[in-house]
């Protein structure tokens, strides 16, 4: 029996009555994912009825085998799709045509894992990279250096200390591909179009790594060379992949992962991607610039002089549609501001607030400014438009 699906859509509040959400599927999606969608309880406030409001948080969530929430964003798939291009650095690469034409998001994670699988076939055929590692043990014959030292400590033992180099695959660059492969193929997200070249791609594999958990972060900034650059966009796809497969809800192999994408963190590496690829060269884009090591302060996006290192602007992404600055959103930036000696500073939305903010705080010499970086347009334009808004040298003109 298929499940029944809810559709969510985010920060918008989805009345339920009790007939249409049991009590012990409303504790079980508060417990696990509260902090990914706000659960009102029934009570007098909520005309008796239960409220889910997702924050943020878009995709596809098994919650039990009989009732699935499918979590809808507001930003245009298309747009959502261009976002991952920055995001990801996976703009460039020609793997991604027919993509663009998906039309929700569960459809362009299978798409995504889909081309992965193809990817790493085709890799297979051509054969796996291998490295040479270094191996120490005793074995009955020898193999490579004889480890005189191990062997006289106990020279009651037949078998011999040896030191040498084995070619193999069983190397990071291929464990990241099976880990990834192995946790999509139980992804809620994928149906019976994309397992079973999901399934042929990891075993491909299986008979030459171990399986060993990788995070999303070990796929990001890995050294590639004549040999293996091809791995590079298998492995952005793999940051991807894993970064928005969620825990399984429960032991064992049959469990279903949730698909879900934070588009918070898309939108600030979205928005740090897209001014990375277009500020002039004199213009340097930092992401999570510390501002103060001891409290663990990270400021989104800075941007400063290549050559001066004078920091031109920081920059905190807010990934919300509100009508006017929160007071602690401007406190925040304006701290960032503070600690690092910077007279500019920006709030970011994905929409124009109705009532702007411009202004210097208090007593404070620091500018404090609400921008936008609209999602539902072309955006190219957009990013341009903000880029020529901000602080910078004097030539801020997008690079081509």
């Amino acid at each position: 029996m298929k499940p029944r699906v809810i559709e969510l859509t985010e920060y918008k509040p989805r009345h339920l009555s009790r007939d249409e959400l049991r009590p012990e599927d409303a504790r079980l999606l508060w417990e696990r994912y509260g902090k990914r969608i706000n659960v009102d309880f029934p009570s007098p406030r909520t005309a008796d009825r239960y409220i889910l409001t997702p924050q943020g948080w878009v995709g596809y969530l098994p919650l039990t085998p009989e009732l699935h929430l499918d979590l809808r964003t507001k930003v245009p798939v298309v747009s959502v799709f261009a976002m991952l291009e920055y995001a990801y650095k996976l703009k460039g690469f020609e793997i991604l045509s027919g993509v663009r034409d998906c039309t929700s998001l569960d459809e362009l994670f299978e798409k995504l894992a889909h081309i992965l699988a193809l990817r790493v076939l085709r890799r297979a055929r051509r054969g796996f990279y291998r490295e040479y590692l270094r191996r120490e043990e005793s074995l009955r014959h020898l193999r490579g250096r004889l480890l005189t030292r191990e062997a006289l400590r106990k020279p009651w033992e037949v078998r011999l200390w040896c030191r040498y180099e084995e070619h193999t695959a069983d190397i990071d660059d291929n464990t990241l591909l099976a880990w990834t492969l192995q946790r999509v193929s139980r992804s809620a997200a994928c149906g019976e179009c994309s397992r079973p070249a999901i399934r042929r791609a990891y075993r491909s594999l299986a008979g030459l790594v171990a399986l060993r958990a990788h995070g999303a972060a070990e796929c990001r900034d890995r050294l590639y060379h004549r040999l293996n650059e091809d791995y590079q966009p298998l492995h952005a796809l793999c940051a991807f992949l894993l970064e928005h497969s969620g825990p399984a809800q429960a032991g064992g192999d049959r469990d279903s992962i949730p698909f879900l994408l934070d588009m918070h963190s898309l939108f600030e590496l979205f928005v740090f991607g897209w001014l990375t690829a277009h500020a002039p060269p004199q213009l340097l884009v930092d992401c999570q610039y510390v501002t103060d090591d001891e409290l663990g302060f990270r400021a989104d996006i800075v941007l400063k002089d290549r050559t001066t290192d004078k920091l031109h602007c920081v920059i905190d992404t807010k990934y919300k549609t509100p009508d006017k600055a929160a007071a602690a959103d401007i406190q925040q930036v304006l701290a960032y501001a503070e600690m690092l000696d910077c007279d500019e500073a920006v709030l970011l939305y994905p929409v124009e607030p109705a009532k702007p903010f411009d202004g210097c705080p208090g007593q404070s010499p620091i500018r404090v400014r609400t921008l936008a970086f609209p999602l539902d347009g072309d955006l190219e334009s957009a990013g341009s438009n903000l880029l020529s808004e901000l602080p910078g040298p004097e030539s801020t003109a997008p690079t081509r």
